[in-house]
């Protein structure tokens, strides 16, 4: 491959780490976002007895799922009742 003399290969390789730098830092600043809090606290109660307050917008995002009878069932039966 011929190079032309005008282009310095070095100025090209510093040119591309800058580019993949900025990407990298884009791509850190999108992932570490502020939440936004919409101000309503919810007051929950911990496993350990303690009274917390949460932010609304926290609790609309989860989705707490149950479980099926199936998958009630399947659970039984891979643990066994242990008698003492």
């Amino acid at each position: 491959m011929k190079t032309n003399p005008e282009i310095n290969p070095k100025e090209r390789r510093t040119f591309f780490r800058n580019l993949i730098g900025i990407g990298a830092a884009l791509l850190a600043g999108t992932a570490f976002k502020a939440k936004a809090n919409t101000g309503q606290k919810i007051k929950l109660l911990t496993a350990d007895g303690k009274l917390v307050e949460v932010d609304k917008s926290i609790l609309e995002k989860s989705t707490p799922s149950s479980a099926t009878n199936l998958e009630v069932k399947d659970w039984m039966k891979s643990h066994p009742k242990k008698s003492y």
